[in-house]
């Protein structure tokens, strides 16, 4: 194997860490995906170690996009998300400013 990607379950004091494997890739170019099986790794296998980290802004531009996406389905679909709602008459009322209420037998 040339790479194993996966996501650091423990590091342990005897110097071994435990990884959930999610892919890996072989010498020949093949890879191959795992469904997180936990694989025990010794320091000595380990030619060299990464970590990715999320992206603080574009994790921010992703939760406005879909803040501002809700914002204008909500807004679009009349839910009433911001308040005010439109105005609806009840069966049986006489408009808007009717006061009558209806109740079903």
């Amino acid at each position: 194997m040339t790479k194993i990607e996966g996501v650091l379950d423990s590091a342990r004091t005897d110097s071994t860490f435990t990884v959930h494997v999610l892919y890996v890739s072989f010498i020949d170019g093949t890879e191959a995906r795992w469904a997180g099986e936990p694989v025990t790794l010794r320091p000595g296998f380990v030619g060299s170690l990464y970590e990715r980290h999320l992206s603080k802004g574009r994790t921010a531009v992703l939760v406005g996009g879909v803040a501002v996406a809700f914002g204008v389905f909500a807004f679009t679909r009349g839910l009433g998300v911001l308040g005010g709602g439109g105005q609806s008459s009840s069966p049986g009322g006489t408009g808007s400013g009717s006061n009558s209420r209806w109740v079903h037998p």
